[in-house]
């Protein structure tokens, strides 16, 4: 299921972005989409390899 092409719809509702937030993050290059004819697509792989490297870290009880 991974390996499946998400609409734009699909991730936001995964996600929680607004879709002009994702179309945004595609065109700027922020998070990896991949553009099948005319439609932006991503991958739920690729949304959650976003989250991980947009994660605070925890060091000692404070967020740095």
């Amino acid at each position: 299921m991974e390996d499946c092409y998400w609409s734009v719809k699909q991730a936001a509702e995964y996600s929680g972005l607004s879709r002009d937030t994702l179309y945004r993050f595609s065109r700027d290059r922020v998070i990896v989409s991949y553009k099948i004819s005319r439609l932006v697509k991503f991958k739920k792989v690729d949304i959650d390899e976003w989250f991980k490297k947009c994660k605070r870290r925890q060091d000692n009880g404070k967020f740095n």
